[in-house]
């Protein structure tokens, strides 16, 4: 079946059946059943997974226990609010220690992934908004102020917000509330009320938002995965092995594999080839010749390039093109008519 025809099947079975109030470990079952009636991976799913809406829509997860999360990537905006509870969390290639309070921005195509321990003390309550990446772009073209916000992360480097009091997290917490509310009941103009929500809560961002701390209390190993990880996402273009990371750091390639699986819950090759293929995705957005990407990419020739990426997402690096400009241009529709 075509990787299009099954994302219609996948959005109808989204729409009708994705349980309301998601516990994590709830919601990862309901995506099992649907990767095997699709016959695709779990990590292909989970990155799959259309928006419910042409322009933003919300829901709250709840984590009580340790769970597996792989590194990906989404074609749309995700702003996280952390209510309860704290994670590592990996974006790009920083290490944040995102706790009650706190919100992450991370961009369309970017390389993510929370790092759930296994020590988990306090469940990570935390709402999840999505925005496409056509209305947020449409908004900041009409108030480019309300979005500086995102302007500020990206030259700093640091996508974590952290708010100097209690009383400004309650109100941006009840920013979350009344977009989950409307998410839920769906009553008449719902969407149009979680649009202007969305305004209001980055203008109250902007206003009140600072730089994030760098993490402290960090261990050894905590230290030397933030700085592979740095390495692999400033390096993936070029050739990367094993044993010459592990000379590079002066540390064993068994301390390097057991760090990576202990902590990521993948191997080291895999996260090297993970990393790549997210960048592979960018440059295909981007409009970059496909016969150039394997090379910027860091892999060995097109034909190891073409079938990674198959593997991994389903349809060839051309079909994933063509498929993101056919639903980049239907977003685009949708939104105008919308509004």
């Amino acid at each position: 079946m075509h990787f299009d025809k099954i994302m219609l099947k996948l959005q109808k079975e989204l729409y009708s059946n994705k349980p309301k109030a998601i516990d994590a470990h709830k919601q990862i079952q309901w995506q099992k059943e649907l990767a095997r009636k699709f016959h695709i991976s779990e990590d292909e799913l989970y990155e799959k997974l259309p928006m419910i809406s042409a322009t933003a829509d919300i829901h709250k997860d709840i984590t009580n226990d340790t769970i597996s999360i792989p590194l990906h990537s989404h074609n749309f905006w995700e702003i996280l609010f952390c209510c309860h509870g704290d994670v590592k969390y990996i974006i790009k290639n920083r290490q944040y220690l995102f706790q009650a309070g706190n919100i992450l921005i991370i961009e369309p195509e970017t390389a993510h992934q929370p790092l759930i321990s296994s020590k988990i003390q306090l469940s990570y309550d935390r709402y999840v908004l999505r925005i496409q990446t056509n209305f947020l772009e449409k908004c900041a073209s009409v108030y480019p102020d309300v979005f500086s916000v995102i302007e500020k992360c990206r030259k700093s480097n640091n996508w974590m917000l952290e708010f100097s009091s209690f009383s400004i997290t309650q109100n941006i917490n009840s920013f979350f509330e009344l977009m989950e509310n409307e998410m839920l009941s769906q009553q008449e103009h719902w969407q149009d009320a979680i649009n202007l929500q969305v305004l209001q809560l980055f203008l109250y961002l902007n206003r009140f938002y600072s730089n994030a701390k760098e993490m402290t209390g960090q261990t050894a190993d905590d230290q030397l995965l933030e700085s592979l990880i740095q390495y692999v996402f400033s390096n993936y273009s070029l050739p990367i092995t094993l044993e010459k990371t592990a000379k590079d750091f002066c540390t064993s390639q068994s301390k390097i594999s057991h760090l990576f699986k202990d902590r990521l819950d993948t191997s080291f090759y895999q996260y090297v080839i993970k990393t790549r293929l997210i960048a592979a995705k960018r440059h295909l957005f981007n409009e970059v010749p496909i016969t150039e990407i394997w090379k910027i990419c860091g892999f060995t020739d097109y034909s190891t390039f073409y079938r990674l990426f198959k593997k991994e997402y389903g349809f060839s690096p051309r079909q994933f093109r063509e498929l993101f400009f056919m639903n980049n241009f239907d977003t685009t529709l949708n939104v105008f008519q919308h509004n």
